[in-house]
């Protein structure tokens, strides 16, 4: 009865739900960073849906990987987020102090339009090195893409848990720069991991 109480309260009966999910990856070189570490900037786009048939009021939280933070060079952070039409850029009290973005938003009855949220942020990372995006909302529709990358740099995405979507290597050259699944669903808890390796080492699961 506990587990089902669990999956009632956290997927079954969520008011909402995230469709054409799409993130934007570039990874770069940046002289803020300490050795070991580069510069990963994301845009993170989807659309709001309600599934109700009355409008929601929910609330949209967003967090970067604030134990990478480098404190005198304001990273992690968030370049903006944008819902509908309005733009909160990161002196808005809904960016915290602790790398988070928190609002609250109408959503419209289903059937009856949808929420577009869009938001920006640089990120931290080690490399070689893992950076997950962690779902916390039923997504519908799923796109990836590799915007840039350094040329001596290899990008692997995998989706956790999924049979299908495990180590796809992304690149620029050969047009096999995107991930694009428009029927895929996936659930509160599941994983999107962006791994980055030297491009002549060979792969190791």
């Amino acid at each position: 009865q506990d587990i089902w109480n669990a999956l009632k309260s956290q997927i079954i009966e969520k008011p909402v739900v995230r469709e054409n999910f799409r993130v934007a990856v570039r990874l770069e070189r940046d002289p803020r960073v300490a050795q070991g570490q580069m510069l990963l900037k994301m845009q993170v786009s989807y659309d709001l849906r309600g599934l109700r048939s009355r409008s929601v009021t929910t609330k949209i939280e967003h967090f970067l990987d604030w134990h990478f933070k480098i404190k005198d060079q304001d990273l992690p952070r968030f370049s903006n987020v944008k819902i509908g039409d309005k733009k909160f850029t990161p002196t808005d009290p809904c960016f915290t102090k602790h790398g988070e973005f928190i609002c609250s938003v109408n959503v419209p009855a289903k059937d009856h339009g949808a929420v577009s949220v869009t938001s920006s942020r640089e990120e931290v990372i080690y490399f070689p090195g893992t950076h997950c995006f962690v779902l916390n909302e039923i997504t519908k529709g799923l796109e990836i893409v590799l915007n840039d990358i350094p040329d001596d740099i290899t990008l692997f995405v995998t989706v956790r848990p999924h049979p299908d979507l495990k180590y796809r290597e992304l690149k620029l050259s050969s047009g096999e720069d995107l991930i694009k699944i428009n029927d895929i669903v996936l659930v509160p808890g599941q994983i999107i991991e962006l791994l980055f390796q030297p491009k002549e080492q060979e792969f190791v699961q």
